[in-house]
C-alpha cells in the first residue's frame, strides 16, 4: 500500500509524484464486484397489459381482459365513444375471452374456465368449452360432461384440449396429443366416433372453424415450421394457404365473407395476413414495431381489432380495415415513450434499439443492453422508466449474455452517439460467461439478477453488480442502479 499521506514531504514535486503513483495503482487494480444494487430511485409507474378482446354480436361493445402486476380484470369498451367500464376483478388471470352470444361470455386459461353473463357475473365455474349456455363441456368429479341441449354425454377420458363445440353439427373438435405429436380431431355426439382431421404435427399453434361449421383453418408445425392450411370438418384433406418463409400463427376465421387471418412475425413487427379462401386473394395489415397479442373480428367482417404491445407503448387496442386501411385507436396505452425504435444495424436477430430522446451533434450517450428478452416487442415498465429518467440508449435482445459476441458489439459501437465508456448489460439469467468487446477504455457493467446462491456470471473486461430478483425479476433493481449511476455521472460532469 502507498502511504503518501503519512510522509513529511518538503517539496511539491514529491507530493505530485506520490499522487501519480497512487492514481496508477488504482487504475491497474482489478475491478471488484459491487455487492448489490442500491435502494429504489425511480418512480414505479406500471401499465396494464391487454390479454385478449372480443366484440359483442352487434359490434357495439368490445370486451377485453387486462392484467396489471398480479391483478387481473374484465372491462368493456363502448365503441362509439370509446368509454371503458371496468366490469370486475378476476381471481385468476385467463388468457382467452369469447363472447358467445348476447347472454354469455367464456373466459379460459389452459383449458379451464368459467361462464359469465353479460353483466360479468359468474354462471358456471366448471366450463372448459362452450358455444352458448346450452352447448358446453364441463369438468366434473367423474370425468367430463358434454352438454348438448337437453342431452348429456360423459367422457371418462380427457376429450382433448382447445375444444371447439359445433352445435349445428352435433360435434366437437379438439387437439389430441400422443407422445410428442398432436392431431386435430372431430368427435360426434350421437355415435361417439372420433375422426382425425389433420396431423400428426409436432405442435398445433391454433385453429378456428368457419361460421357454417363446414371448414376449418389451422396453423401447425409438421416439421418445417408453422404453416397455415384449410380443411373440411368432415374429411382429412388439407390444402395449404400461405407460402411464407416466416412462421404463420394465430389463425382466425371471419364471421362472414369466407376470410381467414394469420400472423407473421417479422424483424420489424407483426403482419396480419387476410386471405379470401375461395379465391386465395390476399391483403395485409402491417403493425411496425409492435406485437399483436390478440385479434377480434367485428361482426360485419370489414374490420378487426388488434391488441398491441410495443417497446414504445403499453397495451392498447386498435381497429383497422382488414387490408390495413383507416387505423383507429380504440383504447389508448396507459404509458408510452416517444424515443424512436429500430432494428440494430447489421443484425439478423430481433435486436431492437431505442435511441436517446434528443441526440445532439458530437454528444455521446450511455447504452443499456437488456439480454435474454423473450418478447423484444413487448412493453416493459422498468426499461421505460430508465428511458424517461435519463438520456440513454437501450438495446433489447433475445440473446443470452454469453451470446453477445464481437459482431454484436461491433454493431452497437457503430452508432456515433454510443459512449463506449458507459455500457451496461442487464443479464436475463445467471450461470453464463460474459466477454466484453475489445479495446474499450472502461469496463462494462454487468448487472446480475438474484443472489450468489442462484448462480454467477464469469465476466471478462467487466464489473458485476447484484440486483435482487424478488422485484420483477430484478429488472426494477437493475433500472434503479442504472439511474443512480447515470445521475452520479451527470453530477460529476457538472463539477468538472
Amino acid at each position: 500500500m502507498l502511504r503518501c499521506a503519512s510522509m513529511d514531504f518538503r517539496t511539491g514535486t514529491l507530493i505530485f509524484f506520490c499522487a501519480a503513483l497512487l492514481c496508477q495503482a488504482c487504475a491497474s487494480a482489478p475491478h471488484s464486484s459491487a455487492p448489490h444494487a442500491g435502494p429504489p430511485t425511480l418512480q414505479r409507474k406500471t401499465a396494464r397489459s391487454i390479454t385478449d378482446a372480443d366484440y359483442d354480436k352487434a359490434g357495439a361493445r368490445l370486451w377485453f381482459l387486462w392484467r396489471e402486476g398480479s391483478t387481473c380484470g374484465l372491462s368493456v369498451l363502448n365503441v362509439a365513444d370509446r368509454k371503458e367500464t371496468r366490469v370486475r376483478g378476476l381471481e385468476s388471470c385467463p388468457t382467452q375471452l369469447d363472447v358467445l352470444d348476447d347472454s354469455a361470455l367464456l373466459l379460459t386459461e389452459n383449458d379451464t374456465g368459467k361462464l359469465l353473463d353479460q353483466e360479468g357475473k359468474d354462471v358456471r365455474n366448471d366450463v372448459i368449452a362452450a358455444a352458448d349456455r346450452s352447448h358446453l363441456v364441463v369438468k366434473t368429479s367423474d370425468g367430463f360432461r358434454w352438454i348438448h341441449g337437453q342431452e348429456e354425454k360423459l367422457f371418462t377420458s380427457n376429450p382433448g384440449k382447445r375444444i371447439r363445440i359445433l352445435p349445428a353439427s352435433s360435434a366437437l373438435m379438439s387437439v389430441a396429443w400422443s407422445g410428442e405429436s398432436e392431431t386435430l380431431r372431430r368427435l360426434d355426439f350421437a355415435s361417439g366416433k372420433s375422426v382425425t382431421l389433420a396431423g400428426p404435427f409436432r405442435k398445433v399453434d391454433s385453429y378456428d372453424v368457419s361460421p357454417d361449421e363446414k371448414e376449418f383453418v389451422i396453423a401447425a408445425d409438421a416439421g418445417k415450421g408453422f404453416d397455415v392450411a384449410v380443411g373440411s370438418t368432415s374429411s382429412s384433406a388439407l390444402r395449404p394457404v400461405g407460402s411464407e418463409v416466416l412462421p404463420e400463427t394465430m389463425v382466425s376465421w371471419a364471421p362472414r365473407g369466407n376470410k381467414i387471418t394469420y400472423l407473421l412475425e417479422t424483424g420489424d413487427g407483426t403482419i396480419v395476413r387476410t386471405v379470401h379462401v375461395p379465391t386465395a386473394f390476399q391483403v395485409a395489415a402491417a403493425f411496425d414495431g409492435a406485437r399483436v397479442e390478440g385479434l377480434a373480428w367485428e361482426p360485419r367482417a370489414e374490420r378487426f381489432a388488434v391488441v398491441l404491445s410495443s417497446p414504445s407503448a403499453s397495451g392498447h387496442i386498435r381497429t383497422v380495415a382488414y387490408g390495413g386501411e383507416a387505423p383507429t385507436e380504440l383504447l389508448a396505452p396507459e404509458l408510452s415513450q416517444t424515443a424512436p425504435v429500430e432494428r440494430l444495424q447489421e443484425s439478423s436477430r430481433d435486436d431492437l434499439v431505442t435511441a436517446p430522446r434528443a441526440i445532439r451533434y458530437g454528444q455521446r450517450y450511455p447504452v443499456v443492453i437488456w439480454t435474454a428478452v423473450q418478447e423484444p416487442y413487448a412493453w416493459n415498465d422498468a426499461r421505460a422508466a430508465v428511458i424517461r429518467n435519463s438520456d440513454v440508449g437501450v438495446i433489447v435482445t433475445p440473446r443470452a449474455v454469453g451470446e453477445l459476441d464481437q459482431p454484436f458489439w461491433a454493431s452497437v459501437l457503430s452508432y456515433p452517439w454510443v459512449d463506449s465508456r458507459r455500457l451496461f448489460v442487464v443479464a436475463g439469467s445467471v450461470s453464463d460467461q460474459f466477454i466484453a468487446p475489445d479495446d474499450l477504455s472502461a469496463p462494462v457493467t454487468v448487472i446480475v439478477p438474484g443472489s450468489e446462491s442462484e448462480g454467477t456470471i464469469t465476466a471478462k473486461g467487466a464489473i458485476t453488480v447484484r440486483a435482487p430478483s424478488n422485484d420483477g425479476g430484478g429488472e426494477w433493481a437493475a433500472a434503479d442502479y442504472i439511474a443512480a449511476r447515470l445521475a452520479g455521472d451527470s453530477a460529476e460532469d457538472d463539477h468538472r
